[in-house]
């Protein structure tokens, strides 16, 4: 298998199933089509991540296209300042 250097993977497209259970969402996520868009190389030449581009799933699609309160994604786990 030929080790995959510097831009092969750009605007190459991958289809397949989310494997990770996304919080707040959860199971309801969890093995929802993807298609995953492969790494791109930014101006300055560092790599970014590849990343999920698009579902056909409704709520994934919705959870990757809407803007989301990081106080309902992060739950309990958000940092809340002192009380005064």
């Amino acid at each position: 298998m030929q080790r995959v250097r510097n831009d092969n993977l750009v605007g190459h497209r991958f289809e397949g199933l989310l494997c990770n259970a996304i919080g707040p969402w959860g199971e309801d996520v969890l093995r929802a089509p993807v298609v995953l868009g492969g790494q791109r190389i930014n101006e300055d030449g560092s790599v970014r991540r590849s990343e999920v581009l698009e579902s056909s799933d409704p709520l994934l699609s919705k959870v990757l296209s809407e803007t989301w309160p990081a106080a309902f994604v992060l739950g309990d786990r958000f940092p809340r300042s002192p009380s005064s």
